[in-house]
């Protein structure tokens, strides 16, 4: 048995029956822009778009910093101690947090004597720890501190707060201790 292939015959030869299209070839058109110059722009421009977003978020974030610390001492006038006349933000260092201003996690009561004693979970350190969570405690180190004072700027003995770890005070409003200007007006 003899099979013969037969074979297709090309687009415009002869014996085609045109069931095909024809494709005219040509030289291609293309054009094409400096994409040197577009990146440079795009990147100019997100760079600029990503550095007002970040000084916003700073100042927006030191803003919220101070209503939160404000309202933890409003919360603290209603229920610390008699004698307390600040919250003490202590840290644990121990626990060897990723980032130093992550340690900054304790709020004690502090006395006019630099000594302090633990906040009763019950009684208001569960409505004042909700509060402290929102503290954006990255810019702390690096921003005023928005009614947060340094252990050796409250007046108070230092060794004591040194000792319990405590690294920051906020004033319990009517307590004695300097309030930020802040909250005068």
């Amino acid at each position: 048995m003899n099979t013969q292939i037969t074979r297709k015959k090309d687009t415009g030869e002869q014996g085609n029956g045109g069931q095909f299209g024809s494709v005219t070839r040509a030289e291609a058109q293309v054009s094409v822009s400096a994409p040197d110059g577009d990146f440079e722009e795009r990147y100019r421009e997100k760079r600029l778009a990503s550095d007002r977003a970040f000084r916003e978020y700073e100042q927006l974030s030191v803003e919220t910093n101070e209503m939160a610390v404000d309202k933890i001492s409003r919360i603290a006038a209603r229920h610390a101690p008699a004698d307390a006349v600040a919250v003490g933000v202590a840290s644990f260092p121990d626990d060897e947090p990723e980032r130093p201003e992550d340690s900054l996690r304790g709020l004690v009561w502090v006395r006019s004597d630099g000594t302090s004693e633990g906040v009763d979970d019950h009684e208001c350190g569960d409505e004042m720890y909700e509060e402290w969570v929102n503290v954006d405690r990255g810019p702390i180190p690096f921003h005023p501190h928005a009614g947060l004072i340094e252990r050796q700027d409250t007046g108070l003995p230092v060794e004591p707060l040194e000792r319990s770890d405590v690294e920051f005070v906020i004033p319990i409003r009517g307590r004695g201790m300097t309030e930020p200007d802040a909250w005068h007006s």
